[in-house]
């Protein structure tokens, strides 16, 4: 089952936006409306818009406005489905 614990949609951000967090507790897929600055192994990477990024808990979480303002949707939430919890 999964258990949604959060989403929006259509979030705006501001040039300066980041999110930064050491430990993520619960799944978060977020998926971009525009380009966006990643990290993935310890390199800030651009994606490109409508890219989606699944982060697993206890990863860390790292993304940031690229160029100019930044729009996404996200969701954050827990599962015991074996597809999410054996990969």
């Amino acid at each position: 089952m999964i258990r949604v614990h959060y989403a929006e949609c259509n979030m705006a951000h501001a040039g300066n936006f980041v999110i930064d967090v050491p430990v993520g507790t619960q799944w978060l897929m977020v998926m971009t409306k525009t380009p966006a600055r990643f990290r993935v192994d310890g390199e800030l990477r651009v994606y490109p818009a409508q890219s989606a990024v699944l982060y697993r808990p206890g990863q860390s979480v790292h993304y940031a406005t690229y160029d100019g303002q930044f729009v996404n949707n996200w969701i954050r939430f827990e599962t015991d489905d074996p597809y999410f919890a054996d990969s």
